[in-house]
């Protein structure tokens, strides 16, 4: 692999671990127990409906890097690589409180080795 892309690769986790707007994320795979890692999260009040009109509505993710929750003895892909985080629940506290949430969407930089998710509230 080249430089320049290995560089990259680590540059995109350090700027989720320790970037200044980085935060402790509690992620708990289904059946699993609770992983702490670092990486990126927020949460907002702003959405767009169907005409493209902005709607107050949440708008919650947050990105963090696939190796270390794979150190931290995740399985985050099953047998044909396919990506198996959907539903995992996820927890962090910002300014008004502790998040809970469960992933709804993932969407893998299988290039640079992190994972941004979409968010729900749990059932």
């Amino acid at each position: 692999m080249s430089r320049i892309l290995e560089l990259a690769k680590r540059d995109a986790r350090r700027i989720v671990n320790s970037g200044g707007f980085n935060q402790e994320l509690t992620i708990t795979p289904t059946g699993g127990s609770a992983i702490s890692i670092q990486g990126l999260a927020t949460r907002h009040s702003q959405g767009f409906d169907g005409d493209g009109l902005p709607v107050v509505s949440d708008n919650v993710h947050c990105t963090f890097s696939e190796l270390d929750l794979t150190e931290a003895g995740a399985t985050t892909r099953n047998a044909n690589g396919t990506l198996i985080v959907k539903n995992w629940l996820v927890t962090w506290t910002d300014a008004i409180g502790e998040a809970n949430y469960k992933i709804s969407e993932a969407w893998p930089d299988n290039t640079l080795g992190i994972i941004r998710v979409t968010l729900s509230l749990r059932e």
